[in-house]
C-alpha cells in the first residue's frame, strides 16, 4: 500500500503549485524539502506525521498531520507580514480541501489545524508554521 505520509505530501506540494494566489507569491517554490540555495520566499513540508487509525476497523488508515513551514525575506523588511499573507493563501487553498492521492488510496480531505507566524532570530526572516490534519483510508 502507499504510504498515506508520502502520497498526502505530493497531493499538498501539487495542490500549492497549481493554486494561482499561491503561486503569485512562491512561483514554484514549493519544496517537501528546500534546497539551501532556494530563494524568498518560498514553503516546504517541515514534518508529517501518520498515525494508525485503524481501531475503527479499516485496515490501513491512518491520521495524518503534516507540518508546512513558509519562509520570507524582503527587501524592505516586510518579512512577517509577507509571511502571514503566504500562510493565509496556503491556509485557504488546502483547508477542507479533497486532494487525490493514489490509486489504493481514497481521496483525503485535509483540516487546517494551527498557524503561527514570527520573524526569526536574526529579525528579518517571517517564518509561518501551519499544521493540517487529514484522515487517510485505503480505497473501497
Amino acid at each position: 500500500m502507499t504510504d498515506p505520509g508520502l502520497a498526502l505530501q505530493g497531493a499538498i506540494v501539487g495542490a500549492l503549485k497549481r493554486d494561482g494566489v499561491v503561486r503569485s507569491w512562491l512561483g514554484d517554490r514549493v519544496f517537501d524539502r528546500a534546497p539551501a540555495t532556494a530563494a524568498f520566499p518560498h514553503a516546504e513540508i517541515a514534518e508529517v506525521q501518520v498515525v494508525d487509525d485503524g481501531a475503527d476497523g479499516l485496515e490501513g488508515a491512518a491520521e495524518v498531520f503534516v507540518t508546512l513551514d513558509v519562509w520570507t525575506r524582503p527587501a524592505d523588511g516586510s518579512g512577517k507580514r509577507d509571511c502571514e499573507i503566504i500562510a493565509g493563501a496556503i491556509r485557504d487553498r488546502l483547508h477542507l480541501a479533497r486532494l487525490v492521492l493514489a490509486d489504493d488510496l481514497d481521496p483525503a480531505e485535509i483540516m487546517h489545524r494551527d498557524s503561527r507566524v514570527f520573524l526569526d532570530a536574526d529579525g528579518i526572516t517571517g517564518h509561518g508554521v501551519l499544521v493540517f490534519r487529514a484522515l487517510v483510508d485505503p480505497a473501497t
